[in-house]
């Protein structure tokens, strides 16, 4: 992999990571009713999930290939179901994803950096 794509994939796993600490900051001290009571942080949640999926997706082939215990299409497909059918997503899955996946993702991306 050349040295600027190398490049190109650490600013993209350094804007997961930091969506990543956001969710955790957002949802940190909150249960799962806070959330559900507050469009805000709803919404919060679900721009840095577009972030997190949309960094993911700029992500190159062979960082994919060398990462291979995060699933990169169903984090790229959850971006793509936020901006483009965010109807069809339940609150409590948003929840189950920020305080369940995205800590996993960012405890294995920091794991391999």
């Amino acid at each position: 992999m050349s040295r600027e794509r190398a490049n190109r994939d650490q600013a993209h796993v350094e804007d997961i990571l930091e969506a990543s600490s956001k969710i955790a900051a957002y949802t940190a001290n909150k249960s799962i009713e806070d959330f559900l009571a507050s469009p805000l942080l709803i919404d919060a949640i679900i721009r840095r999930l577009a972030v997190v999926g949309e960094a993911a997706a700029k992500l190159t082939k062979t960082y994919k290939e060398t990462h291979p215990k995060a699933d990169w299409r169903d984090i790229v497909a959850l971006r793509n179901l936020l901006v483009h059918a965010y109807w069809r997503i339940a609150p409590e899955k948003l929840w189950e994803i920020a305080t369940g996946d995205v800590p996993a993702l960012a405890s294995y991306l920091r794991e391999e950096s």
